[in-house]
């Protein structure tokens, strides 16, 4: 594959994280709490931070149940790459 793909897709980058986050925008209420965190992991790595999801993610219920689903938030944060501020 080419190195200079993207002069052959302007704006693909853009496009794509709009798409993918109107996709998740859409499922906000049908997904898990660990894979809405997981999803905006991977949206803070790509450094785009989509309202919505964020928004959701940091609603108290969902705080609270990823507490005490037994998953270790700390670790997913930490394996997504992100550091965590607390």
């Amino acid at each position: 594959m080419r190195e200079d793909w993207r002069a052959d897709f302007p704006g693909f980058p853009c496009r794509f994280l709009d798409v993918m986050t109107n996709a998740l925008t859409g499922s906000l209420h049908h997904i898990s709490s660990e894979n809405l965190l997981n999803a905006v992991c991977s949206f803070c790595l790509m450094n785009h931070f989509p309202l919505a999801p964020v928004n959701q993610l940091l609603q108290k219920d969902i705080i609270n149940e990823l507490l005490t689903s037994g998953i270790n938030v700390g670790t997913v944060v930490e394996d997504s790459g992100l550091e965590l501020a607390i």
